[in-house]
Formats: structure tokens, sequence, C-alpha cells
């Protein structure tokens, strides 16, 4: 203010005038968790069937809210494996709090890149900086790569990335023609075709991913071929219609095809056929497929996202709230 308006003020006028502005720009905490009761009623208004429930303390003082979309759960309890994970983020305002997020696992690893293309066809595809360093770090093992590639990504003008992608290729012409077939539209911030702002990682997911690991790293499809694999030479003895005695691994498998259980234990849990399991199906003239959990089909998949979530369809100035909701105090 001194320098720019020759105003002198005290700090505490400048501290007054800034939390001004933000609540002005940003709305006042009290008033919007005032807002709940009524903003919960119209949601549901908007989308029969949904659930909500928020809880406060004996003054009143609010302390968490769930909701629960009707067409959400009818997609979840449809499609989706009955797994849910959760994470929480440490909130920064006035009332601090924790923001929970809940995701569900739907199975399909699917091409990004062609999704982005279809569903938002005139946006433009990054790929994450993190996984593009980690490969080089894999695969090219010259000194001093990795921190020439990290400054080609980040550099603003293009005539910086010039000099670094050239040192690139003069260390090693081998990672530089790796760069190019990675489409350095993708990967360098100063060639990127839409806007990208200060985002170049994945990390604001990678709290959920890093949890999925595991069950995201291979297709349904990828898992039974090698299944199919691990299981050449295995001897199946069957039992009755449905179970077997399969031999020749480690252990002698129990299999169960008509509860789609084996003694390894990784049927019943996965849902999807060991290798135990398949030579016991392949012995009875059927397809794997036909044994693995409706819940990995594309059929399934697609029941998850058939329903839409409606928001509130009119300005807060014309919601109609009944009395008993607008009493309500938080």
């Amino acid at each position: 203010m001194r320098l720019e308006h020759s105003c002198e003020i005290t700090y505490w006028h400048a501290w007054e005038a800034r939390e001004f502005a933000i609540a002005a720009a940003r709305g006042i905490p009290d008033r919007s968790y005032a807002k709940i009761p009524a903003y919960l009623h119209m949601i549901k208004e908007a989308n029969p069937g949904t659930h909500t429930h928020y809880e406060t303390d004996e003054k009143g003082r609010f302390m968490y809210l769930f909701v629960s979309f009707g067409q959400s759960v009818r997609g979840f309890y449809n499609a989706m494996r009955r797994v849910i994970v959760v994470d929480g983020n440490f909130l920064k305002n006035k009332y601090r709090g924790v923001l929970l997020v809940a995701t569900t696992v739907d199975d399909r690893n699917a091409s990004i890149s062609k999704a982005i293309g279809t569903v938002y066809p005139q946006s433009a595809h990054g790929i994450c900086i993190h996984y593009l360093l980690t490969n080089v770090v894999a695969f090219f093992k010259t000194k001093g790569l990795t921190a020439l590639v990290e400054k080609a990504s980040r550099a603003y003008m293009y005539t910086e990335f010039q000099e670094r992608i050239t040192e690139i290729f003069e260390m090693s012409p081998e990672l530089g023609r790796y760069l190019r077939e990675a489409d350095v539209r993708k990967w360098a911030r100063s060639l990127f075709p839409g806007e990208r702002y200060d985002i170049r990682t994945t990390n604001p997911a990678e709290s959920i991913n890093s949890v999925l690991r595991i069950p995201r790293e291979y297709l349904v499809e990828k898992k039974i071929d090698r299944r199919i694999v691990k299981a050449k030479g295995f001897q199946v003895y069957k039992v009755d219609d449905f179970k077997s005695l399969v031999k020749g691994d480690i252990y002698d498998c129990h299999i169960d095809l008509e509860r789609r259980t084996c003694t390894c234990g990784k049927y019943n849990i996965e849902k999807i056929p060991c290798r135990h399991a398949i030579p016991a199906i392949y012995s009875r003239g059927m397809e794997v497929h036909r044994f693995t959990d409706g819940l990995y089909t594309t059929a399934a998949w697609r029941t998850a996202y058939a329903e839409s979530i409606n928001p509130i369809a009119v300005p807060e100035c014309e919601w109609n709230v009944p009395t008993e909701v607008k009493l309500a105090k938080v």
C-alpha cells in the first residue's frame, strides 16, 4: 500500500481488508455451514432416493456430513466390486476438519488417451513427468540424463527446451529418440498445446492409486493368460460334475466350480479363476470367462455409469425449503 498507493495503514487494517476480500470471493464459512440443511434438502429433491445425514455436537457445531446418491448406490450395488477406499485430507479453513474421499474400483484400465479423445475431444493429453523420469532412470544409465530431461520438461521457453534436448541427443541418441517417440508435446511444458497450469505429475491421485496398485496392475484377461501358462502340465482328476483334484503344483488343490472356490484361496478372494481352476474348467470343455465374476464384465462396467447425478436446477434465491429445515441451526 505504501509503495503502490502512498497510503499508510496499520497491520490490523491490512488484515481486516484481506479477510473482507477473501470472504467476498469465497464466502464466509459460518454462512456456508448454515446452508447445509437447505442444501441437503434440495439435493434430495433433485435426486430421488438420495440419503443425507449430518451431525452437530451439543453446541450445534458441525461434525460431519454424509451424502449417498441413489443413482450412485444402484451403480455400486449392480456393477462395482465391493471395495471402498477412503482417504482423508486435512482442511485448512477457519474450522479445520477433514475431507474424506471414498472411491470404488471398476477394473477398467482402458487407454486414457483414447478415452480423453472420445469424451473431451477438444482437450490435450499430457503425461506425468514423474513416470517419464522413472523410465529414464530404469532404461538409460548415463549420468546426468535424468536432470537434463527434468530441465527440458519444465522449460517455459522453446529455445531453452531446444538447448536441453540437443544436450540430451549429444549424450544419448537412444534417449533422444525415446523422448521424441513419447511425444514431446505431452511432457514438455513449452510445447504442450493445452493449458496445463502448474500440474506436471499425477500426485493429486497418488494417495488413492498407491492403495489400488495391486488390483489395477493387470486386466482380467492378462491375469487369465498368465495363469493358463502357469497351469500347463497340471493333472486334473474329476470328482463329480463340478469338483476336481488338481495336481502338479507345489500343493494339490481341490476345486469346486459350482461354488467357485479353490483351496489355494486365490479364486475365492479374487473371483477370477486361479491357475488350478483353469485346467479344471478346460477339462470339461467350458470357457474360462464363464467362471469369472460378473462384476469384471463390460456390461457391469457400463451399468456402473449408466445413471446421472442431477445438480440443483434452480438458483439459491428460488429454493423451496420446508420451515423445519429453515429453522435447523448449524
